[in-house]
């Protein structure tokens, strides 16, 4: 290997070697990486071809001279080039990487797919780049995209589902995942989370779906609450469409409760023990809904010793928007005698809302900082359609 320096002084060193060792390919290999190193792959094409005449089996210095020969725009001869080296590295990846790449860029598309997915066989790092080139080889065309990548076990269909999810295509993305077997954990969380970032809310539900009916006891569908009864686990990393709690406010301690329950055998308990951001969405979920649709959510709420100027309350805003957008919330959840209290929150979705957010924050504080005292216990969200919500 050469020592790292400025390519100007690369060449004369090169030179030397090349003067000095007359028949060594590797003193000739030297003046084309500094010939490359200052621009002139014209030059450095011509070095790499008498390294080559001198070791024509070492399929690294066809590389090498395919290379140059790309960058001195001289297509044909990179392509024979990088088809010796092909020939002789029937099973390295990154010779048939190479040639597919300059194919591609000569729009030679049915000479390029072929060892682009020899290249991927044999190194699957490259799929995701491969997958790249097929998306603009086909304007996006998703069914070109898999003919052209031809995807051969799970692993490659889920990337290509993330892949059609980060480029908007939810159907097509769920499509693929339905049609995998063998499925593991994190290619599913992964997948799942492409969907989410790109708002495709039903695509994503569908994933994060697979499997759970039947695990909590929960509904599962359009406006279905997950584990409306905090019967279950709330798991710290599943992204999703259960409970989400944020954990890291310190003043804020969450956990399940046995004792004190509306319905079922538990419920859910936050103790407040001081400052925090009346803002913060300490409890969240992610619900599918049907645009244009009314709806009404309903929970059971106990409290002890609250006290604060921004009191608790359940907040609905529109998932699917880039701009937070509240649809609905509840009444204040103020103290309530240590007897369990009823809320409901009426509220409409909009033309493009396909999940809406449920979240437990508190109201805005006339001063700060804002503290908050006591204890509040959660139970009974369920979600129905209908309402009469007014137009604003």
């Amino acid at each position: 290997m050469l020592p790292e320096t400025e390519p100007s002084s690369l060449l004369p060193s090169a030179e030397e070697a090349s003067r000095l060792m007359p028949a060594d390919p590797e003193a000739y290999r030297a003046r084309g990486v500094a010939y490359l190193a200052n621009g002139n792959a014209a030059e450095a094409a011509r070095e790499y071809a008498r390294a080559v005449a001198l070791r024509p089996q070492h399929y690294l210095l066809w590389l090498d001279l395919g290379r140059a020969r790309d960058q001195a725009e001289d297509t044909e001869g990179a392509v024979q080039a990088l088809r010796e080296a092909v020939r002789l590295a029937p099973f390295f990846a990154q010779p048939r990487w190479q040639l597919a790449n300059v194919l591609f860029r000569a729009g030679r598309y049915e000479e390029a797919f072929p060892e682009l997915r020899r290249a991927i066989a044999g190194d699957s790092t490259m799929l995701p780049l491969g997958l790249e080139l097929a998306w603009a080889a086909s304007n996006g065309d998703v069914r070109a995209v898999e003919q052209l990548i031809q995807p051969t076990n799970s692993s490659a269909r889920l990337t290509l589902a993330r892949f059609l999810a980060k480029h908007g295509k939810a159907l097509e993305a769920v499509e693929l995942f339905r049609g995998t077997d063998a499925i593991n954990e994190e290619d599913q969380k992964a997948l799942l989370s492409e969907l989410l970032a790109t708002k495709q809310y039903t695509a994503a539900y569908e994933v994060w779906a697979s499997g759970r009916q039947g695990v909590d006891n929960s509904n599962h569908g359009i406006a279905a609450i997950t584990d409306g009864g905090f019967e279950g686990k709330i798991s710290r990393n599943d992204p999703g469409f259960g409970w989400q709690a944020n954990w890291s406010v310190s003043t804020v301690r969450i956990e399940l409760d046995g004792v004190e329950h509306k319905d079922g055998a538990r419920s859910l308990r936050l103790q407040w023990n001081g400052k925090s951001n009346p803002l913060s969405q300490l409890l969240t979920q992610t619900v599918v809904v049907e645009p244009n649709a009314s709806y009404r959510l309903s929970f059971a709420a106990l409290t002890k010793g609250i006290s604060s100027g921004g009191v608790p309350l359940i907040v609905v805003s529109d998932a699917s928007s880039n701009e937070y957008r509240v649809l609905g919330q509840s009444e204040p959840i103020s103290e309530s005698e240590r007897e369990w209290h009823d809320y409901e929150v009426e509220f409409k979705t909009g033309e493009a809302t396909s999940a809406v957010l449920i979240s437990l924050q508190r109201q805005p504080c006339p001063t700060e900082p804002c503290p908050i005292f006591g204890r509040i216990w959660l139970d009974s969200f369920d979600l129905k359609p209908g309402g009469a919500v007014k137009s604003k």
